[in-house]
């Protein structure tokens, strides 16, 4: 068995040798292991102690996990004490065993919560990370990003940038698979990309701190080899070559301006409106929320420089965030205006200049076309689960508890969408969310804070999930329901 090393706050889930997972109710402090995915109330928190190796668990509703001598476990108290510390040992399958102050192992079945002196089948947790599954992978060691380039996953960029950048981490029967964003396979044994999944694809994880080991099915482990940083499981062991950390894959865009150009940098510094040609990482712009706000954006060029507001002009050269670096983005129905810092809209010219003296936001040389080029696969996470399609049926539901990852198709900023099953988007007669064996209806996608949008139908209504999974084109206002995760 392997310990974890210096194990920070991580939203996890617990799945047992069932798959199942461990689940607080909402009332009554109640917890279970009959959870059939990981939704909210599979989100524990684990806090490490000063003793790398020890955690504890903290359940959605911020209560701890605690075990008495007798074998029985509770999560009622909201206050921490040693006795609510669990020992964390990982085997050589990348499953989880919990040791409490009693010397006892966390077990759990469908019918009960328990501890025991042994480690049973039941003492075995596998680990689900509950963050979102599309992201951009880091190797420290290299101080490089991970991009899908040549039919290889490769540690060798600067910075995340581009659709080539996202990768989707899949959770499946306890261990993970990587794609790209064509949706290729990663196989450990030979550091390819697969067109289809294969065991090879499957990898266990391990966790490093806040660093991710993966081994693969021939019992070796993921690192990063040669001059190009090739991810291939080629080590015996875990070093710093090994570890990689998961980082949240922001939102990166086109910006077409009243003239039907592309915002560009590839002139110099300024940021224009000027380019018909095809876009490059020039014309590419990646947008952060500030500190959770649902509308102050800065705007990240591929030089590692924000756009910086002057009073004449917009210019890619700050290396901080400044009051001149932030933005108020306002969606003005399928557009957007970008408000500066001195109460001014963008405005641009006929000829392409980008300046911050507009007085309104519906003015037609204030309105910019925002195009996300960073997702040709998208998932979506709402507060019930995944958006996913039954397979059986023609129904899109929102509360699945497995991503499905659909193909994006951009036509003139707005969106196409098709499931995994080859099936198109449509809104129905009941305004329901269905797949459709045509084209399907075209969506428009409106960025609300971070890492969250909005999805507008034809209709001119938002795509509003309901617990029971129905999506229906009926919201009129941003909540809970009509925010969808990505």
């Amino acid at each position: 068995m392997t310990s974890i090393d210096q194990f920070n706050a991580t939203f996890l889930g617990l799945v047992n040798f069932e798959g199942k997972y461990l689940t607080a109710e909402k009332f009554g402090n109640q917890i279970n292991v009959t959870g059939a995915s990981l939704r909210s109330k599979q989100m524990w928190c684990f806090e490490q102690t000063e003793i790398s190796t020890k955690v504890y668990i903290k359940s959605p509703n911020s209560n701890y996990l605690e075990t008495t001598k007798m074998g029985d476990v509770l999560c009622e108290s909201k206050e921490k004490s040693n006795n609510f510390i669990f020992d964390v040992d990982i085997n050589e399958e990348g499953q989880w065993t919990f040791k409490d102050c009693f010397g006892k192992y966390l077990c759990g079945n469908s019918e009960r919560l328990y501890t025991q002196p042994k480690i049973l089948d039941e003492a075995l947790w596998s680990i689900h990370i509950a963050s979102h599954p599309q992201c951009c992978i880091l190797s420290p060691s290299r101080k490089r990003y991970v991009v899908s380039e040549n039919g290889e996953l490769c540690a060798n960029e600067d910075i995340a940038w581009g659709q080539n950048a996202v990768i989707t981490v899949e959770f499946q029967c306890g261990k993970y698979a990587l794609r790209d964003s064509s949706g290729r396979y990663l196989n450990g044994n030979t550091g390819k990309l697969d067109d289809k999944f294969s065991k090879s694809s499957w990898f266990t994880i391990y966790i490093y701190s806040n660093m991710f080991g993966l081994r693969a099915s021939n019992g070796k482990y993921l690192t990063t080899h040669g001059p190009n940083g090739k991810l291939i499981a080629s080590k015996q062991v875990v070093g710093k070559d090994e570890q990689f950390i998961f980082n949240e894959s922001k939102a990166q865009c086109l910006l077409l301006a009243s003239n039907g150009k592309k915002l560009s940098i590839r002139q110099g510094i300024d940021v224009t409106a000027n380019q018909f040609l095809e876009p490059e990482d020039t014309e590419t712009f990646q947008i952060d929320f500030c500190n959770g706000e649902i509308d102050k954006v800065t705007f990240l060029a591929r030089t590692a420089k924000f756009w910086r507001a002057t009073e004449k002009s917009i210019t890619a050269t700050a290396t901080e965030i400044t009051a001149n670096s932030v933005f108020k983005l306002e969606w003005n129905s399928e557009k957007v205006a970008l408000k500066s810092f001195n109460g001014k809209y963008l405005v641009s010219s006929s000829g392409g200049q980008l300046s911050p003296v507009g007085e309104s936001p519906s003015d037609v040389n204030s309105l910019f076309t925002l195009v996300l080029v960073n997702r040709p696969i998208i998932v979506f996470r709402g507060e019930n689960g995944y958006i996913g399609m039954i397979s059986s049926t023609n129904k899109i539901q929102c509360n699945r508890g497995i991503h499905d990852a659909m193909q994006v198709f951009e036509c003139s900023g707005k969106y196409r969408l098709k499931t995994v099953f080859g099936k198109s988007w449509k809104i129905d007669a009941d305004f329901c969310l269905i797949a459709d064996e045509g084209n399907g209806d075209l969506f428009n996608f409106r960025l609300y804070g971070k890492n969250k949008m909005i999805i507008c139908a034809e209709n001119g209504k938002f795509l509003q999930g309901d617990n029971n999974g129905v999506i229906k084109a009926i919201g009129i206002a941003a909540t809970s329901s009509t925010l969808w995760e990505y």
